[in-house]
């Protein structure tokens, strides 16, 4: 990719230029790490009388704090 940057750059031709940094932005969309922006939701369901119960980000329950509130 940088050989074909290089040539872009130096050339004085505008339909080569256009034609070189339309072959670099190819090269650069097929070789670039692609990083999922997505992740999945996460859902508990609890009886409502258990209180300060927590999920973190990665899915662990948190239960040191929770208790369950008696009616």
């Amino acid at each position: 990719m940088q050989d074909v940057l290089e040539r872009a750059r130096m050339s004085v031709f505008r339909e080569e230029r256009i034609q070189l940094y339309q072959q670099a932005q190819a090269i650069f969309h097929r070789d670039i790490p692609w990083v999922p922006l997505a992740h999945a939701q996460r859902i508990l369901v609890i009886d409502r009388r258990v209180k300060n119960l927590r999920l973190s980000p990665i899915g662990w329950k948190y239960i040191r704090s929770a208790s369950l509130e008696l009616e």
